[in-house]
């Protein structure tokens, strides 16, 4: 029975495991391998792989809790451990703590100091600038300014984020699955905007483009403060090293490991990306939380973190 549950994964990999070895890894005693919970109801899920192409084998197979299994992403143990440790202790050094309402503090201040800074300097170029709608992606032409239209660069960059928020405009057209029926509701529209009676409230209205552009140029991620850069472009054409007429090189590269396209991830994953819900962390950050809520993905950074710290701490002699 247990080796039918393994091998109704979706991914449609091999199970080359004895029927003893499968009940032991999804018996409900089992401990997970990285943060000892136990999970019931298991399935295959709460079994991780080493080597994450191979078949399911008896040195290739290990027990998961569910929350494990979304948030490892290929990780060993250390490498995770050592992901939550970075996290959390950025948490606490740039937004105070890793309470719920520490993090939605921050969430808010810097929504609101962004947004504002975007609003801001749009009322102050009315003056000087012919003023363009850019609320809607659907209209003619593109965004433009003094700028931008001075090099090459600044257009890509403008046409690459004008193709990234088309990609998030199409992901809210429907609502996720209901939990009880399975269903998907068409209940709502555009990035946030709800078609209900008495329209939008203020923490469900619709995700400008604007707002979508000031946000992406957030230069640290919510979550682990990496360096964020709102477009995979730089100034140089070939992706090289660009050298200045001191003869320094700028410290920027094409793909760069130390700095990391921004994108915008929800706090609450059943809610839509409206301004009041999203946050700006880094692509391993977004991957990593999945579809997870925020409260529940730090709060399993946590219980790793403890896991971690037990085990590096020297055993107390009796």
């Amino acid at each position: 029975m247990a080796k039918h549950i393994l091998q109704r994964n979706p991914y449609e990999k091999q199970v080359l495991l004895t029927d003893a070895e499968c009940t032991r890894l999804l018996h409900d005693d089992t401990p997970c391998s990285y943060c000892k919970t136990k999970d019931r109801n298991k399935n295959h899920e709460n079994v991780g792989q080493v080597r994450w192409r191979d078949p399911y084998t008896s040195d290739n197979a290990f027990p998961l809790c569910r929350l494990c299994f979304k948030v490892r992403r290929g990780r060993s143990f250390g490498e995770l451990c050592t992901y939550a440790v970075t996290v959390l202790a950025h948490l606490r050094r740039a937004h105070g703590g890793t309470s719920t309402d520490r993090l939605l503090y921050a969430a808010r201040r810097i929504q609101r100091s962004t947004c504002t800074t975007s609003s801001t300097q749009r009322a102050s170029s009315r003056s000087n600038h012919r003023h363009i709608h850019d609320d809607n992606i659907s209209d003619e032409g593109s965004f433009s300014s003094p700028q931008a239209n001075s090099s090459t660069r600044a257009r890509a960059q403008e046409s690459q984020l004008r193709q990234r928020y088309a990609a998030y405009v199409g992901r809210q057209n429907m609502r996720p699955p209901d939990s009880s029926t399975g269903r998907r509701s068409c209940a709502w529209g555009e990035l946030g905007e709800p078609r209900r009676q008495g329209g939008a409230t203020e923490g469900d209205r619709r995700l400008t483009y604007r707002c979508f552009r000031a946000l992406m140029h957030v230069r640290a991620c919510f979550y682990c403060g990496a360096r964020l850069q709102a477009c995979s472009t730089i100034s140089s054409a070939r992706g090289l090293n660009t050298t200045s007429n001191d003869g320094h090189a700028h410290r920027h590269r094409y793909r760069s490991s130390s700095v990391r396209v921004a994108t915008l991830d929800r706090i609450s994953s059943s809610a839509c990306y409206s301004p009041r819900n999203v946050v700006v962390v880094c692509g391993i950050c977004n991957q990593t939380k999945s579809r997870l809520e925020m409260t529940e993905f730090v709060g399993h950074l946590e219980k790793l973190e403890a896991e971690y710290l037990a085990l590096k701490s020297p055993k107390q002699v009796k």
